[in-house]
C-alpha cells in the first residue's frame, strides 16, 4: 500500500509540473483563445452580476457542509484545483492579452478562485485533524476492538529462522520455469504474518526482487482469478519494459475465450481472439521471453488459499502451474493443507503435490510467546491510569490466573453434608493453562476483543472474581455451545448448597434458609458429563477441559473462601454477573456498595432493603455484610458510616463476625485516630447512643462483656461455653458505661417495653451461684424507677410485664407451673445485698437472701398500687388483683413455682360479687 502510494505521487508530481511547462509554452496562444472567449459574455451586465453572487453563495455554503462534515476529497479534485490556481496566477499577474473585470477594481471576478483555494485548504486540514484526533482515540479507547491483522514486518516472529533460511535458498535463483513454495499451517497460525515478514526481508535484503501481493480470495469467480493476476503482473512489470504489456491483454483474453464456462467472454474479445495473430503458445513464449530479458527475479505471494471454493482452488492451482509458469518467478502460497485436501475431495488427495515444489511445515507457536502476548495486549487494552486506586488489574489476574494454588480444601470446615458424604472435592483429572483455550495470535485477538466487549457490562470488575471471570470466558469463547448448554442450566445441573456445607433440604430449610451456592460435585459432575458427551465434536480431552474449569469454578470450597470472595461465581446471587453479563445480575452489586462507601451513604442501603424477601434480605445483607468487614476505613467520616451501617445489620450474630468486627474496630483506632484510644471510644460511643433501638453493635457489646463475665467462672462452663475473644478494644470500664447509659436513654426515649426490657439485660454484673446472671445496681435502679412511675406503669402492666409466666405452652396440661417473671426480683432487690452479692457471687445463701428480699419488695410495690386502666377488658382492676394474690402465694410457698391448680384456683376465684368471674389467661411473653 505505500509504495503504491509513493508510485502515485511520483506521478502525480510528474503530470503537475508537465503540464505546467506547457502552459508556459502555449501561454500566448491560451491568452488569446481566452481574451477571445471573454468577449462573448456580458461580464457588465446586471443579469450577470446575479448569477455570480449566486454561484458564489453556492461554492461558500457548499465548503461550510464540507468543512462540518470532514468531507474527503477525490485526490483528482485536489490536484485538478491545485493546479488549475497557479495557472490562473501566472495569467492574472503576467499577461499581454487578457483585460480582467471588473478592470477599475483591485479584486477581479475570478480572484474568487483564490478564496475557494482557501475554503478548501480549511476542509482538508480539518479532515486531517479529524483523521488524527480518531487515530489516537482508536489506540488509546480500550473499548474499541482489536482488528485481526497479521504482524507488520519488522515484528521478529517465531518461524524467524525459517524466514532467513528461505531468503537465503532462493536468493538469486531465477528457475527456468516458475517454482512454487506452499506455507502449511492451521487456521491462525500465522501464514499471513510469515509473509509479511518474508516480504520485508526480501525487500531489505535483495531490493532487486520484484514482489508483490496477489490475493486470490478478493476475485470475483475462478475466472477472475486469472484475469487479475495478469492485470496486476502487467502492472508491476510495466516499469522495467514496454515490450509486452499488450501481448499480456492479447493471451488473457485468449485464455478466458476458450475457457466453456464463460463464453460471454468470447463477445468481449472480439475480434482479437476470432482472428487472432499469433497462437496461444507464441503468446506466453513472448511475455516469458520478456520477462528473462528484464532479468530479475519475481516473486508473488499468495495468501489464504484455504479461504476459496473448490472451482476457486483448481483456477488457482492452474495459475500457479501452467498458465504464469514462466521463468524468474517463485510463487510462495500460504494455506492449510487439510483444508485444501478436504475442499477438492478425496479423488484429489494427493493433488496439492503436484502443484508445490516445495512446502514448508510452520512451527505451532510456543505456549509462552502465547501468554507475553496476551499479557501484552491485555495490558494495552486495560491501561492503568492510577496505580494508586486501580487495586485489582487485569494483567495481573491473567498473569497469575494458571498459577499453582495451595490444596483446595486445606481447613474444610466439617459439617453434616462433609461427615455423610466420604469426598464431596473433586480434583481435575489435568492442569488447564492458556495453551488449552488460546492456541495462535488470532485466537488472542479474536478473545480479547470479545473480552473487552463483554467488560462493559460488568460496569466494575470489583463485582467479580477476576481470575474466575477470565476463566469463564476462556471457557466460552473455546467451547461455545457451553453456555447454553451449561451455564444457562446451572439450577438443574450443579447442586445448591449453603455456605455451610448442608445441602439444600427441608429439614434445614427454616434454619438455614434457602441455598447460597452452587457447587460442582460427583452428583453434578454426572450430569454435566452426560450432557457434554452428547456434543459430537467434543472429545475425550475437551471434556476433561471443561470439567478441570468447572471444579476450579464451582468446586466445593471452605466457607473461608467464600465469606472472602463474597462475589465469586458460585454464589448464587452473583452468579449472573458472570454467565449473562450482569444483564439479570445480583440484587445489589459491589460497584454499588463502593459507590455509597466513597459518599458515605453506606448505611442508606438498609432502608433500601425494607422491601425484600426475608431470603433476599438474608442475602442481601450477608453481601454488604462481607464488604464491611473487608472495607478499607481511611476517614471519621467513612468509621460513623460503617458503624451506622453494622449497627442496622440482623445477621451478625456469630462469634466469627463479632471477632472480625473487633479486629476492624482495632485497625480503625491504629489507623485512622493513630492510637487515639480515647478519641476513638468517644466517638464510638456517641454513634452507639444516638442509635434509638438496640442494634448489632450493642448486641456485640453485650456478648463481649457477658463472655468477660464467663471467664471469671470458668469452672462452671465446658471449652465450648466460653467465646474467647482477642479484645484490645473494649474495656470492662467502658462497655459497662456505654451499655449502662443506653439503657438510660431507652427509657428517657421511651421506648417500646421490650426495648426497655432488652435495654435492662444488656450489661452482666457478675455470674453467681450456678449460672445466675446478676445485673447491675444501675440498672436495677433505673428500671425500678421507670416502673414505679405511675405513667410507665400502666404501660408495663398493658403488656402483660407483671403477669405470671407458664413453664408449657398448653395451659391446660397437669404438669404446667406458674411463676412470675424471673428477673423482677433483682429489680426490686436490696442494694447492700446486691453489693455483697456481687463480692461473693459463690455465696448460695447470699443469693437466696438476695432473692427472696427482692421478692418480698417487689410485692410491696404491687400491693401499693391501684390500676388507673378502666377498662371492661383484660387489663382492669380485677387483673391487679389477681396478680397480687398469685405472689401472695408464691412467697407464702417459700418462692417456689405454682402448681397448675393453685394457679387455677387464684385466677378463677371471683374478686366481688359486682364482677362475674372468668378465667383469662395471662398474655405470654419472652423477654
Amino acid at each position: 500500500m505505500i509504495e503504491k502510494l509513493k508510485g502515485n505521487i511520483k506521478r502525480f508530481v510528474v503530470i503537475y509540473f508537465l503540464v505546467i511547462a506547457v502552459f508556459l509554452i502555449l501561454k500566448p496562444k491560451i491568452e488569446v483563445f481566452l481574451s477571445n472567449l471573454g468577449g462573448t459574455l456580458s461580464l457588465d451586465h446586471f443579469s450577470f452580476k446575479i448569477g455570480y453572487v449566486i454561484i458564489c453563495f453556492i461554492i461558500f455554503t457548499s465548503y461550510v457542509f464540507v468543512i462540518e462534515k470532514k468531507y474527503i476529497f477525490n485526490p483528482i479534485h485536489n490536484f485538478v484545483l491545485f493546479l488549475i490556481t497557479p495557472l490562473y496566477g501566472i495569467l492574472r499577474f503576467n499577461n499581454d492579452n487578457i483585460i480582467f473585470l471588473p478592470e477599475e477594481d483591485i479584486i477581479k471576478y475570478l480572484d474568487v478562485l483564490f478564496l475557494v483555494v482557501l475554503l478548501h485548504g480549511i476542509a482538508l486540514f480539518m479532515r486531517y485533524k479529524n483523521s488524527e484526533s480518531t487515530e489516537r482515540n482508536t489506540k488509546n479507547d480500550p473499548v474499541h476492538f482489536i482488528e485481526d491483522i497479521p504482524f507488520t514486518g519488522d515484528v521478529v516472529i517465531d518461524n524467524e529462522s525459517i524466514v532467513d533460511h528461505l531468503i537465503t535458498t532462493i536468493k538469486s535463483f531465477t528457475p527456468k520455469e516458475s517454482y512454487s513454495i506452499g506455507v502449511n499451517a492451521i487456521w491462525g497460525y500465522g501464514k499471513s504474518t510469515f509473509l509479511k515478514r518474508f516480504e520485508y526481508k526480501i525487500r531489505e535484503s535483495n531490493p532487486e526482487t520484484i514482489v508483490f501481493w496477489y490475493h486470490l480470495w478478493k476475485n470475483n469467480g475462478d475466472t477472475a482469478i486469472i484475469e487479475n493476476f495478469f492485470e496486476e503482473l502487467k502492472k508491476q512489470l510495466a516499469p522495467y519494459s514496454g515490450n509486452f504489456s499488450n501481448t499480456i491483454d492479447k493471451y488473457v483474453n485468449a485464455i478466458v475465450a476458450h475457457s466453456p464456462d464463460v463464453i460471454q467472454k468470447l463477445i468481449t474479445a472480439g475480434k482479437n481472439i476470432l482472428y487472432q495473430e499469433e497462437t496461444l503458445e507464441e503468446y506466453y513464449n513472448t511475455i516469458n521471453l520478456g520477462i528473462r530479458q528484464i532479468n530479475r527475479q519475481i516473486v508473488v505471494l499468495l495468501d489464504d488459499l484455504d479461504r476459496l471454493d473448490e472451482k476457486e482452488i483448481l483456477q488457482s492451482f492452474k495459475l500457479i502451474r501452467t498458465l504464469a509458469d514462466f521463468g524468474n518467478v517463485i510463487f510462495i502460497a500460504g494455506y492449510h493443507r487439510q483444508y485444501i485436501t478436504d475442499t477438492i475431495g478425496k479423488n484429489k488427495q494427493n493433488y496439492i503435490d503436484k502443484i508445490f515444489n516445495v512446502e514448508i511445515d510452520l512451527l505451532p507457536f510456543n505456549e509462552k510467546r502465547i501468554e507475553e502476548e496476551l499479557i501484552l495486549e491485555i495490558r494495552e487494552s486495560f491501561p492503568v491510569v492510577d496505580s494508586s486506586e486501580d487495586t485489582l488489574q487485569y494483567d495481573i489476574a491473567f498473569e497469575n490466573l494458571f498459577k499453582k494454588e495451595e490444596t483446595q480444601l486445606p481447613d474444610i470446615d466439617i459439617t453434616i453434608d462433609n461427615l455423610s458424604t466420604p469426598s464431596n472435592v473433586l480434583t481435575p483429572i489435568i492442569e488447564i493453562t492458556y495453551r488449552h483455550f488460546l492456541r495462535t495470535f488470532r485466537d488472542i485477538k479474536r478473545f480479547i476483543s470479545e473480552f473487552k466487549f463483554n467488560t462493559y457490562f460488568l460496569e466494575s470488575k470489583e463485582n467479580v472474581v477476576l481470575k474466575e471471570y477470565i476463566l469463564l470466558k476462556l471457557c466460552t469463547y473455546k467451547y461455545r455451545v457451553l453456555q447454553s448448554l451449561i451455564f444457562n442450566q446451572l439450577d438443574d445441573l450443579l447442586t445448591p448448597k449453603t455456605i455451610d456445607g448442608l445441602e439444600s433440604d427441608p429439614l434445614y430449610s427454616e434454619l438455614y434458609g434457602k441455598p447460597d451456592i452452587y457447587v460442582y460435585d460427583q452428583k453434578a459432575k454426572d450430569k454435566v458429563t452426560k450432557v457434554i458427551s452428547e456434543v459430537a465434536e467434543y472429545k475425550e480431552k475437551d471434556q476433561k477441559i471443561i470439567d478441570a474449569v468447572l471444579i476450579k469454578l464451582f468446586g466445593e470450597k471452605p466457607k473461608h473462601y467464600y465469606n472472602t470472595n463474597q462475589n465469586c461465581i458460585a454464589k448464587i446471587s452473583y452468579t449472573n454477573i458472570y454467565i449473562r453479563n450482569n444483564i439479570a445480575g445480583a440484587l445489589f452489586k459491589i460497584s454499588d456498595f463502593q459507590e455509597a462507601f466513597k459518599n458515605n451513604n453506606l448505611h442508606l442501603f438498609l432502608n433500601k432493603f425494607n422491601n425484600l424477601t426475608r431470603q433476599s434480605l438474608s442475602s442481601a445483607e450477608n453481601e454488604l455484610k462481607l464488604y464491611v468487614l473487608r472495607a478499607k476505613i481511611t476517614d471519621k467520616k467513612q468509621f460513623i458510616d460503617v458503624l451506622k451501617t453494622i449497627n442496622g445489620l440482623t445477621i451478625i450474630t456469630q462469634s466469627e463476625d463479632r471477632q472480625s468486627l473487633i479486629n476492624l474496630f482495632k485497625e480503625i483506632s491504629d489507623t485512622v485516630y493513630y492510637g487515639d484510644r480515647n478519641a476513638f471510644l468517644e466517638d464510638f460511643k456517641q454513634e452507639v447512643l444516638s442509635t434509638k433501638s438496640i442494634g448489632t453493635i450493642d448486641r456485640l457489646l453485650n456478648d463481649i462483656n457477658k463472655n468477660q463475665k464467663r471467664l471469671e467462672r470458668e469452672e462452671l462452663y465446658s471449652s465450648s461455653g466460653i467465646i474467647r475473644y482477642e479484645n484490645k478494644v473494649f474495656e470492662e470500664k467502658f462497655l459497662k458505661t456505654v451499655l449502662i447509659e443506653k439503657f438510660e436513654k431507652l427509657l428517657d426515649n421511651k421506648t417500646s417495653i421490650d426495648q426497655r426490657i432488652s435495654g435492662y439485660h444488656l450489661y452482666t454484673e457478675k455470674i453467681a451461684v450456678d449460672h445466675k446472671i446478676i445485673r447491675s445496681k444501675q440498672a436495677n435502679e433505673l428500671i425500678k424507677s421507670d416502673i414505679t412511675k405511675q405513667e410507665n406503669f400502666d404501660a408495663y402492666f398493658k403488656e402483660g410485664f407483671f403477669d405470671f409466666s407458664n413453664s408449657s405452652k398448653e395451659r391446660s396440661a397437669d404438669h404446667d407451673t406458674h411463676e412470675p417473671w424471673p428477673f423482677l426480683d433483682q429489680m426490686f432487690s436490696n442494694p447492700k445485698t446486691l453489693d455483697d452479692l456481687i463480692a461473693d457471687p459463690r455465696n448460695e445463701e447470699l443469693y437466696t437472701k438476695f432473692s427472696k428480699e427482692g421478692w418480698d419488695n417487689y410485692y410491696e410495690f404491687l400491693k401499693s398500687k391501684d390500676n388507673s386502666v378502666k377498662t371492661n377488658g383484660k387489663y382492669t382492676n380485677e387483673r391487679l388483683e389477681k396478680i397480687k394474690r398469685l405472689m401472695k402465694k408464691y412467697i407464702e410457698k417459700g418462692y417456689i413455682q405454682l402448681t397448675n391448680e393453685e394457679y387455677n384456683s387464684i385466677w378463677n376465684q371471683e374478686i366481688s360479687s359486682s364482677r362475674p368471674s372468668r378465667q383469662t389467661k395471662p398474655k405470654k411473653d419472652n423477654y
